[in-house]
């Protein structure tokens, strides 16, 4: 099931817990048990927040996290580090 999260994102770039839960069919304390542990291992990064550093003229569309963005209000959201995906890229 990790390996799933991990692909999720691979795919997605940055999604929300209760997104992932929706997208892998789990629940969402099982999403938070899952992102624990990939925080532990090094997979995964925080992005959003209160830490959004979108402007005006960088434009919502190129904002890494510009899927989690309610009308100027940004959700903590997860991506891949660079070791998450190389762990998901080996066999």
């Amino acid at each position: 099931m990790l390996k799933h999260y991990l692909e999720l994102l691979a795919q997605k770039k940055v999604l929300s817990q209760v997104e992932i839960a929706r997208q892998l069919g789990i629940s969402l304390g099982l999403v938070a048990e899952m992102t624990g542990q990939l925080l532990r291992l090094g997979y995964l990064q925080a992005v959003g927040g209160s830490d959004c550093a979108s402007t005006p003229e960088m434009g919502c569309s190129d904002c890494g996290t510009h899927n989690l963005c309610l009308g100027g209000s940004i959700q903590k959201g997860w991506a891949l580090t660079e070791k998450g995906q190389k762990a998901l890229n080996t066999p």
